[in-house]
């Protein structure tokens, strides 16, 4: 099915969600978010990992765009939302992933962003551009592990 909506090239081994996109920087708040108690503590406990305080940036190619649309509509695995009694802070929805075949992560989705549906923004345990050697327009493929 996945394969008839979306084309071939999205679909990897065992029918799972493939998607590609190009290394761009972001606003900087990524790690800013990632790194609040509140979230790391639902990220540890959800996503089985303490996450490097930062995100990275993926713009979609647009055959993964349409892969992107079918992941949305799915449930993910629920970050809560939160009120630091000044501030309410949005929740959001991740996805894990395996990045460029070698390191296991998430999408995170947030229930409010500045980006638009041509972006996902990558969780990892390290830190990505290190790891896997990127600079902003390289190229990155994330298989979907749950969907």
């Amino acid at each position: 099915m996945l394969m008839r909506s979306c084309g071939g090239n999205v679909a990897g081994k065992q029918g799972r969600i493939r998607l590609k996109g190009r290394v761009f920087s972001g606003f900087g708040e990524g790690g800013f978010y990632v790194s609040l108690e509140h979230y790391r503590k639902q990220f540890k406990e959800k996503l089985g990992f303490d996450p490097y305080p930062g995100t990275l940036n993926l713009k979609l190619d647009v055959d993964s765009m349409k892969a992107r649309r079918i992941l949305a509509a799915k449930d993910g695995i629920r970050i809560e939302p939160y009120s630091d009694g000044q501030k309410c802070y949005c929740g959001a929805k991740c996805f894990m992933v395996l990045i460029e075949g070698k390191i296991r992560g998430a999408i995170v989705v947030p229930e409010v962003t500045r980006y638009g549906d041509d972006v996902i923004e990558l969780l990892a345990p390290v830190y990505l551009r290190r790891a896997l050697k990127l600079r902003d327009g390289d190229q990155v493929t994330v298989e979907i592990l749950d969907h």
